[in-house]
């Protein structure tokens, strides 16, 4: 009985030999790590530098990458580009001090308004719905091209082209009208008769001389 105690109380103190070990292990390693200034929180991210940080941060943050990925393709209110691009900068002149409307040509349904610059540089093919700096071409008509633009509305017409081109052109000559038979007839007649009364004038001067 005696000895079944001793080895119970030897047991025991073990027990308590490893508890206080454990116990002394854990308050090392906790002060360890205060005195470290480590927390047990997560790890910040390693901070990198040179050109990998900016190619990291080249890279944009979630929020940009969603925004892109729902940014549709194609919108409704796209605007076809003319094309001549030079067309396509603005100018603060008045369209009309710039531009004249040189033709308009019809091929099938389709209708096709041709516009030149007053120096003669440039040259452009519209059609309607398509836009002339910030000009939409509303309407294109055999005599006339309709512009608007934020409420203003301009309108070319081709009558004041070519009453223009008409005041320009010179008067062309009138043709010289070929002569017909009857007249050529009469003409021949008519040297005839000159002929010979400059025959007679001179048979009777012969005659006078020889008297």
């Amino acid at each position: 009985m005696v000895a079944n105690r001793n080895q119970f109380a030897v047991s025991a103190l073990m027990y308590g030999i490893g508890a206080l070990s454990v116990v002394f292990a854990l308050e090392l390693v906790y002060f360890a790590f205060a005195g470290s200034g480590t927390s047990f929180k997560a790890a910040a991210p390693a901070q990198l530098s040179g050109t990998e940080a900016l190619a990291i941060r080249s890279i944009g943050t979630e929020d940009d990458f969603h925004q892109i990925v729902e940014r549709p393709l194609f919108t409704l209110d796209r605007k076809p580009l003319p094309e001549n691009k030079a067309v396509q900068q603005i100018n603060t002149v008045d369209i009309e001090s710039r531009w004249s409307l040189s033709a308009v040509v019809s091929v099938g349904p389709t209708k096709h308004a041709y516009f030149q610059s007053l120096d003669g540089g440039q040259r452009v093919r519209l059609e309607e719905g398509m836009y002339f700096e910030k000009w939409k071409v509303e309407l294109i008509d055999l005599e006339q091209v309709s512009l608007s633009s934020e409420g203003e509305a301009k309108t070319f017409r081709m009558k004041d082209i070519e009453i223009k081109a008409r005041r320009k052109k010179p008067r062309s000559r009138a043709a010289v009208r070929k002569p017909t038979g009857k007249r050529t007839n009469l003409k021949g007649a008519a040297e005839k008769r000159l002929m010979s009364s400059q025959q007679a004038a001179d048979s009777g001067k012969t005659a006078t001389t020889a008297e």
